[in-house]
């Protein structure tokens, strides 16, 4: 009971942890502010399937999560960050609650409670579900399907409803995110076959129900959307955006062995403890039941067949995360404690430890003045002591009993530090986001009457227009900017605090590292 109770805590702490986050901080440029453009513009033009980048193709995702933004917008007359945070936050608790349901059987209640703090507070976990993306809805669709082939095969009352369910959720996982949802359901069932020696099995669960249900919802997507978008549009989602992604990719392309580089800091802090387990599970003899060698089969051959596609993100790793804290979780309790599996938890808790005084270096230094913050002080405090609590248990027991609390002290000290260092996004916000910067433009826009705005050197400017609702246009180089000085047109240029430089004798207004130059 006890530990069912703390995994209920972790739960009502993951959502309280996430709150100032979700209501306090501004929307990145990178991504999330694209999606918002794309949104509007898709309402504005009344399309739903084919989708256009200020004019321009965008195929570069499928539509379900821009309908997500489009709702939003529907429904609220503007985009709320709360509504949209939901599809990363419920997709989060669902995915763990769901691995948690699964194991009931294989595993104790302790070590459950221990693989969802795991999970839950992985660097690249935690981080999505704080941020907007699709991701985390994709990595449900990926867990769901996995665990609907799982009941294929051994369940047999279930075996006839989740013959239907298993490719309803590969297709929701292909239409939240692209290709990468087919090739992991794909890929690791057939070498869990053939690792069984029932690859001739295979037209049973990837037969003519399996590929006809995919079939025809993917015939109505490409359907709906030759008639918005046309052959051009078709033929730039199939032969660029996947087929290209996978051979050649122009953006994103990295070398095979790129997620060896980067599992390290995705599944901070946990990365090196959880690695060193599974090394030591490989072993022939040490895997003792069939689920254990299901969720391992998973985890390998997702981290090989992402690894072959050209096309390299580190989120394209996160449905192996699910498979590969349950797969260490199950062997824990038969490792063997020794002084190396001691180190892989006392060097990321030194590393907390060491949070506050880098945060004082980083301050003293001037590296990042933002930071000079007493939420912030709090934060980094918290991570250190933290870390000191963990160093403390790692050595105070002798069997993985130590191990196993100070992963749950870390855990901890995460959520804490997200909780109280979400308070500090209104000041922080300046850096993170756009919406300070555009609200002093639109500012500046009224008391002057000036409507055309330009950017340099920043990030995606045309995405903008979520908050300025005009056309943002971009200057591409010096020359064009020094035009301006000279131009005859007025203008309010934005640009980062250290391309002032170009403006002699101007005004600035600073905002965060950015600053605005009335050009009149």
């Amino acid at each position: 009971m006890r530990k069912n109770n703390e995994k209920i805590l972790l739960y009502m702490g993951l959502c309280l942890a996430v709150l100032p986050v979700i209501f306090l901080r501004d929307f990145t440029p990178a991504n999330e502010l694209r999606y918002l453009s794309l949104a509007e513009e898709a309402l504005r033009e009344h399309r739903w399937w084919a989708f256009t980048n200020h004019g321009d193709i965008f195929a570069d995702k499928p539509p379900l999560y821009l309908w997500i933004v489009m709702l939003g917008k529907m429904l609220f007359g503007s985009h709320q960050m709360w509504f949209l945070a939901l599809f990363s936050m419920v997709p989060a608790v669902m995915t763990v609650r769901i691995m948690d349901h699964w194991v009931s059987s294989e595993l104790d209640t302790d070590s459950r409670s221990l693989a969802c703090m795991m999970l839950t507070t992985a660097g690249l976990f935690l981080g999505l579900a704080v941020t907007l993306r699709m991701d985390l809805l994709m990595c449900l669709f990926v867990v769901l399907a996995m665990r609907a082939f799982w009941r294929m095969k051994y369940v047999p009352q279930l075996r006839r409803r989740e013959q239907w369910l298993f490719p309803v959720y590969t297709f929701l996982a292909v239409f939240t995110n692209g290709f990468v949802g087919i090739i992991v359901p794909l890929c690791s069932t057939v070498v869990y076959l053939w690792m069984k020696g029932r690859l001739r099995t295979l037209a049973y669960f990837w037969g003519l129900r399996t590929w006809g249900v995919l079939a025809g919802f993917t015939a109505v997507w490409l359907g709906m959307t030759y008639m918005e978008g046309g052959t051009a549009y078709i033929h730039h989602m199939i032969a660029d955006q996947t087929l290209g992604a996978i051979l050649h990719a122009d953006i994103h392309d990295r070398p095979f062995y790129f997620y060896l580089a980067t599992i390290w800091y995705s599944f901070a802090p946990y990365s090196i403890f959880v690695a060193a387990i599974l090394l030591t599970v490989l072993r022939p003899d040490f895997v003792r039941t069939e689920l254990q060698r299901y969720f391992l089969c998973i985890t390998l051959t997702t981290f090989v067949a992402i690894s072959c596609i050209s096309s390299k993100l580190q989120v394209y790793m996160l449905p192996a995360f699910p498979f590969m804290v349950y797969a260490a979780a199950m062997a824990l309790p038969r490792v063997r404690m020794n002084v190396w599996y001691r180190a892989t938890i006392s060097l990321p808790a030194l590393a907390f430890a060491l949070a506050l005084p880098a945060l004082v270096v980083m301050v003293v230094c001037d590296v990042y003045p933002l930071l000079n913050d007493t939420l912030c002080y709090i934060t980094a405090t918290g991570i250190s002591v933290s870390g000191i609590c963990a160093l403390r248990l790692v050595y105070r027991h002798r069997d993985y009993t130590g191990l196993t609390d100070a992963v749950r002290v870390l855990g901890v000290g995460l959520l804490f530090a997200v909780f109280v260092g979400g308070w500090a996004m209104p000041r922080l916000n300046p850096g993170l986001g756009y919406g300070a910067l555009c609200a002093k433009a639109s500012e500046l826009s009224g008391k002057t009457g000036i409507t055309d705005f330009r950017a340099y050197d920043l990030r995606r400017p045309s995405h903008m227009d979520v908050y300025l609702h005009t056309t943002v246009n971009r200057i591409d180089d010096e020359k064009e900017l020094s035009r301006l000085l000279y131009g005859e047109n007025p203008v309010i240029v934005m640009l980062p605090k250290q391309a002032l430089k170009h403006f002699p004798g101007h005004n600035a207004h600073v905002v965060g590292p950015y600053a605005i130059v009335v050009v009149k």
